[in-house]
């Protein structure tokens, strides 16, 4: 596979009588229509003037004709954009004018959510159902061929300024990433993987693996719900699939039936994004057995995934929260204490990674940039900066990687710095509950209030019964002031499928505020 130019080598695995992709609406298309169309869109944006430099954002919901958009755009070498239809204006033009967007593809099935985006707005639109009208806007111009140091694609995240901050991933980082994977999973055609991530996530980009591999990709547009991931699961006889860990947690709840699915084609399940629960996957595993598990970890500066962990199973004696595992064979992964030094096993230091995954930086933000990328002083011989991930880890004694949480999960209360993973992992043990989330609101007296939300099926657990159990292993600093229920349905999650918790904070503020008036 020529993963350094992306496109000309995955023609290689492809059959095409196969099918590519299946989308949200059951239509499918075949390897050979799909080599047809997105190399006829990339002759179109190449004459446009579009080639490698350029960025293109693909504000389309999620269906076939944005996946040949965005193979389009890797096959002339520009950077592709995914952004949401879906989106409130104002974060769509923060993004766009963020990433530096010099064209926008749309489909005429979105106009209704992009209304504002007339002429007058600065962008040029183009339609992907008429691209060849779109080409003809601009004459033929003649660029270079696509180079892996060329900007392969653009993610845009939540920054601490307000305004988003755009990831940029290189060619060969999203190349040798894939190859990475689909070589140590041993996927080929039979592979049939169900893309349940926005395609705005950083999660999506594990969608290019099943037609790296010449298999079938099944697009989800929507997954609120159980039932919308089961479902399709089960109707198209899915073989792989990564869940984020909100919506595995709801999966296995007394309302979602899991059982009640056929999953037998099921291989193998990933789950990431957030920390899941052990007792979540056993509850996944009684009901289906032969499912193996991958945990992926990885932010977005490194290309999604950076290590892995594969199991069958859950042992009994298994910790709160399984290992995030060891790095990719593209990845360079070390665990330092404060002066940069390797950390033992049982010793708690921060993430680095390095390696050719590692983002080129933040788009039109060299400060921030210099803030996480450092050149790699653990590895001189490396052209690759590493990244600072700001995530504690220690190291098992098999070598694997544990995930302890952020800085930024350690807050002051009460004038004692805690650590909020400590808190849920305390509540995790005590109670009989699916699940704990602990969110925090300032308080002019404490500092910081903490309120806890217990998931679970079964009726609430009272306040004094919380903290009883809770006293046996945690300081006074360390309890909750609220206990909150809710039920896994009940969860709020943001579009990308995370907890939202700034909807658990209002809620939390919304419960008080009733009490206080009852």
């Amino acid at each position: 596979m020529d993963m350094p130019t992306l496109l000309p080598g995955l023609p290689d695995r492809w059959n095409a009588d196969d099918t590519a992709i299946i989308g949200p609406d059951g239509s499918g298309i075949t390897y050979g229509d799909l080599s047809c169309r997105v190399e006829d869109l990339a002759a179109l944006l190449s004459a446009a003037g579009f080639g490698p430099g350029q960025r293109v954002a693909v504000l389309q919901s999620k269906r076939i004709d944005a996946v040949v958009s965005i193979l389009a755009l890797l096959r002339v070498g520009a950077a592709y954009v995914p952004l949401s239809p879906r989106w409130p204006m104002l974060r769509l033009r923060q993004s766009l004018v963020t990433c530096g967007i010099g064209a926008v593809l749309v489909h005429p099935q979105d106009s209704r959510h992009l209304a504002w985006l007339g002429d007058e707005s600065g962008f040029r639109l183009l339609d992907v159902t008429d691209a060849e009208a779109a080409a003809s806007d601009a004459g033929s111009v003649r660029r270079r061929a696509p180079e892996g140091g060329d900007i392969a694609y653009m993610i845009c995240t939540s920054g601490t300024s307000g305004t988003p901050k755009a990831v940029m991933i290189r060619r060969e980082s999203l190349a040798a990433f894939l190859d990475a994977v689909v070589q140590c999973s041993g996927y080929d055609r039979s592979m049939r993987w169900l893309s349940v991530a926005p395609l705005h996530f950083d999660a999506s980009t594990l969608d290019f693996l099943p037609l790296a591999a010449g298999g079938t990709l099944v697009l989800l547009d929507r997954a609120m719900l159980p039932g919308d991931v089961l479902r399709p699961m089960a109707q198209h006889r899915i073989t792989d699939t990564m869940l984020i860990s909100s919506l595995l947690r709801a999966a296995v709840g007394r309302h979602a039936d899991l059982a009640a699915y056929d999953l037998s084609n099921l291989r193998t399940l990933w789950y990431g994004g957030e920390s899941c629960p052990t007792a979540v996957l056993r509850a996944f595993a009684a009901a289906h057995p032969h499912v193996r598990f991958r945990h992926g970890y990885g932010p977005s500066e490194t290309c999604n995934t950076a290590t892995l962990f594969d199991f069958e199973g859950v042992p009994a004696d298994a910790p709160d929260y399984m290992p995030i595992g060891k790095p990719l064979a593209t990845v360079e992964a070390y665990a330092l204490d404060e002066n940069r030094v390797p950390v033992g096993p049982g010793s708690t230091g921060e993430l680095w990674i390095g390696g050719i995954q590692v983002m080129a930086g933040y788009c039109g933000d060299p400060a921030r940039s210099a803030a996480v990328l450092v050149p790699n002083f653990m590895n001189p011989e490396s052209p690759y900066p590493l990244y600072r991930t700001g995530d504690k880890v220690a190291v098992d004694d098999d070598g694997n990687f544990v995930y302890l949480g952020r800085d930024d999960d350690l807050v002051k209360t009460r004038g004692h710095l805690v650590s909020l993973i400590e808190i849920q992992t305390a509540l995790l043990d005590a109670l009989p509950i699916a699940d704990a989330i602990i969110v925090t609101t300032p308080d002019p007296v404490a500092g910081n209030r903490l309120d806890a939300f217990l998931v679970s099926n079964r009726a609430s657990v009272d306040k004094a019964t919380a903290v009883q159990a809770l006293r046996r292993t945690l300081p006074p600093q360390m309890i909750p002031d609220a206990f909150h229920h809710l039920a896994p349905e009940d969860v709020p999650r943001r579009d990308t499928g995370k907890v939202d918790l700034k909807a658990l904070q209002a809620l939390a503020a919304e419960r008080r505020l009733a009490a206080s008036i009852a």
